[in-house]
């Protein structure tokens, strides 16, 4: 990630003055020490970028949380799955809800380097 993607995202939490901005800021720090990636900024989400987008932080009104989303071809059974969409027959859209810096870990990491890698290998098709 840029220094200049970074400042975007550090403007974009202060302007939306989320309780929570210490949170992703840890988050897109862990995933850029072993993804580089560019983010995108739109009204109430960010977009991660590589390839193609392999996830997105999205921030939801008067709430002390925010929620990623990310593919995989397989459902993942665990309780921290909020939600699960299928995209296409080969893709489906997980959301994970986070409210405290404890729920960024190896488990949330290595989903998301998941979906980098998926979505890396199909844009190169």
């Amino acid at each position: 990630m840029e220094d200049e993607d970074k400042k975007l995202i550090v403007d974009f939490l202060n302007i939306k003055k989320r309780k929570f901005a210490s949170v992703v800021e840890l988050l897109l720090n862990n995933l850029s020490q072993q993804i580089d990636f560019n983010v995108k900024i739109q009204k109430a989400s960010i977009q991660l970028i590589n390839k193609g987008a392999f996830a997105v932080l999205g921030f939801r009104k008067n709430m002390d949380s925010f929620f990623v989303e990310f593919y995989n071809t397989k459902q993942i059974e665990n309780d921290r799955i909020a939600q699960m969409k299928r995209l296409n027959d080969s893709l489906i859209i997980h959301t994970v809800n986070i409210s405290n810096s404890s729920e960024i870990d190896n488990m949330l990491i290595s989903w998301i380097k998941q979906s980098d890698k998926l979505i890396s290998a199909v844009k190169k098709e």
